[in-house]
Formats: C-alpha cells, sequence, structure tokens
C-alpha cells in the first residue's frame, strides 16, 4: 500500500518512516477487513481466521395465501350461551316488569288518596309528601335500572364477540387460513316488500355484501358455533360440581377435539 504524495518535502528518514508505518496500518486493515468480510487467508501451514456466520436462507413461499368467511351475526345469535343470557334476560325483565307495577299502583293508591281529600285535611299534607316522594323514587328507580341493563348488556356484548373472535382464529389455524373475512348473509329485501324500502336503506344493504359468493368449504361458521357450544357445555359442566370442591377436569377444549380434520 502506498500513501499518497503531499504537497511538502520529507527528507528520506521521513519518507521510510512513513512507508514502514504505511506498511503496518495497509496489514492492519487487511486483517480487520478479513473479519468482516470473510476469513484472512492463512499462511501455508497456519489455520484461517474465523469468518462470519452463515446467512440465514430465506424461507421459501408455503404457498398461496388461503382465505375463508364466518358468518358472527350468526354465531351471536345461535351460540348456546347467547341463549342462556336471553332467558337470563327474559326472566329479570319479568320481575322488573312486576316491580315496575307495583310501584306504579302504590303511586296511584297514593294519588287517589290525596284527591280523595280536602285539602285543609290534617293527612292532605302528609300524603302529598308521600306521593311526591313515591314519584321521585320511581324516576329514580327507573332510570337507575335501565343504565345498568343497558351497561349489563354492553358487557355482555362485547363479552361474547370476543370469544367469537378467539374461537374463529383457533379454526383458522386449525384448518390453515391465513385471513378470515366477516360474510353478512342477511337477504335483500324481495319483490314484495321492495315498495317500502327507502333506497338509502336498499343502498346500504347492498353496500354491506362485502362477500359475493363462498363455497361451503370456505364457511367456518358451523365450525365456530361448535367450538363454542363444546366450550360453553364444558364449562356449565365444570361448574355444576360439588359445592366447595374445587373443579377438576381439563382445561378448555381445544378446537381440534371438536374439529373433523380434512375439511
Amino acid at each position: 500500500m502506498r500513501l499518497s504524495a503531499t504537497p511538502f518535502r520529507r527528507t528520506a528518514r521521513t519518507h521510510a518512516s512513513l512507508a514502514s508505518s504505511s506498511s503496518i496500518l495497509a496489514v492492519g486493515a487487511l486483517v480487520v477487513l478479513g473479519w468482516v468480510a470473510g476469513p484472512v487467508a492463512a499462511a501455508p501451514g497456519q489455520p484461517a481466521g474465523p469468518g462470519p456466520a452463515a446467512a440465514a436462507p430465506m424461507p421459501a413461499s408455503s404457498g398461496a395465501i388461503r382465505v375463508a368467511v364466518a358468518n358472527p351475526a350468526r354465531v351471536f345469535n345461535e351460540m348456546q350461551e347467547t341463549k342462556t343470557l336471553q332467558a337470563k334476560m327474559q326472566e329479570e325483565e319479568k320481575r322488573f316488569t312486576a316491580e315496575k307495577g307495583d310501584r306504579e299502583k302504590q303511586i296511584e293508591q297514593l294519588k287517589t288518596s290525596r284527591q280523595n281529600l280536602n285539602p285543609n285535611h290534617p293527612q292532605y299534607e302528609e300524603l302529598s309528601n308521600q306521593f311526591l316522594k313515591a314519584t321521585v323514587e320511581y324516576k329514580v328507580w327507573l332510570e337507575s335500572r335501565r343504565l345498568i341493563a343497558e351497561q349489563t348488556q354492553k358487557r355482555q356484548m362485547k363479552m361474547l364477540f370476543e370469544k367469537i373472535q378467539v374461537a374463529i382464529a383457533e379454526v383458522a389455524r386449525e384448518r390453515q387460513v391465513d385471513v378470515v373475512i366477516a360474510d353478512n348473509k342477511d337477504p335483500l329485501p324481495n319483490d314484495a316488500t321492495l315498495e317500502q324500502v327507502d333506497i338509502r336503506a336498499l343502498r346500504s344493504a347492498i353496500l354491506q355484501k362485502e362477500v359475493l359468493f363462498a363455497g361451503d368449504r370456505a364457511d367456518l361458521t358451523d365450525a365456530v358455533l361448535a367450538l363454542l357450544d363444546a366450550r360453553y357445555k364444558a364449562a356449565g359442566a365444570a361448574a355444576a360440581g360439588a359445592p366447595g370442591a374445587p373443579l377438576q377436569g381439563a382445561g378448555p377444549v381445544p378446537a381440534s377435539a371438536v374439529l373433523p380434520t380434512g375439511k
């Protein structure tokens, strides 16, 4: 390696010193480059220096991306856990309606009793206070029950959808599917009802048809329903064990235990 010339004149001794230094630097540079770019060529009888690790080969393509569909609305409506929750809500609705009727009956009785009294009667003011108190308490109770019921339904809806999403992902992995598209299969209005449908509502319904065709083999809806119902049944059987005893049995039902392979 030869250093570049400079515009300044050097003495012979200085040139010799620089030449010696440049040779050392050149050897050092070759050694460094050998560690970065590859093993340094070894002298005869000497082992070659270590080189870098071999680059990992690029993964080969695993084939085309597999796509399937699922109808989350149908799963939500038909899964057993939703039906159980709906039955509980209907029972709560009956109790709410009964209590609401009792409170309204009490208010009406207080109102009637007050109307039958002369405003100068000693009990008139007492009945008026009772009527106002019962009316205010009824309004507060009614609004609080509405808010509690709405919040409960929102939590349950979110919880069920998250379960559906997890089940869809497990079924997809079991069947080696890469992408699952939500398929809305709600039918469009028929000719008999088409005249009563607003054109904007019809346009919206058509635009919601994101999947125009999917064969039965591409539909995961039935498999997702089977998985969710099997897990719900297993969880109910575990919860029905002896009171106070630790729950026994296996963990969550795996998708492979419910789904037929090769479908």
